[in-house]
């Protein structure tokens, strides 16, 4: 399909790099080697890059915040963590690719709330403010994540 959007772009590329790097991701938990499986996660990682950059923007903009501080290095790190933690409880790519989406999306949201948190002590807000601040956050991020994953995809 030649109208493909970037996003349905992205996302084909991680299902195809996904496919084919499960099976090595598997083997190398099983042998625990973690550079190695590091290695082949980095292959994955651009098409993850771009997704995290995507939805931190489309986040931002939904919440209105001037900027976000964050290292997306220090969150592919944790996203590493977590895979390696979890590869062998997938048992097949679609649903490695799904969990991927879900704990990058996950992972994210938590960043966001703290970045929340940290605003509201830096502004001094009451508790009350801040509460309200975070449910707004939390049902633009939970919007998000529903138009993220549409039932027929």
């Amino acid at each position: 399909m030649d109208n493909e959007t970037p996003y349905h772009i992205i996302r084909k590329e991680l299902r195809s790099s996904i496919k084919e790097k499960l099976p090595k991701l598997k083997l190398l938990k099983k042998k625990e080697d973690e550079i190695k499986f590091y290695d082949v996660l980095l292959d994955i990682e651009p098409n993850i890059k771009k997704h995290i950059i995507k939805i931190i923007h489309t986040d931002i903009q939904k919440v209105h915040f001037k900027k976000i501080t964050y290292n997306l290095n220090n969150l592919i790190d944790q996203l590493f963590i977590e895979t390696y933690d979890h590869i062998e409880n997938f048992s097949d790519d679609d649903e490695f690719y799904i969990w991927l989406y879900k704990k990058t999306n996950e992972i994210l949201d938590d960043v966001m709330i703290q970045e929340l948190e940290e605003i509201a002590q830096i502004r001094n807000s009451s508790l009350k403010k801040v509460q309200q601040l975070l449910n707004e956050t939390k049902k633009a991020l939970q919007i998000s994540f529903f138009n993220r994953y549409p039932v027929n995809s």
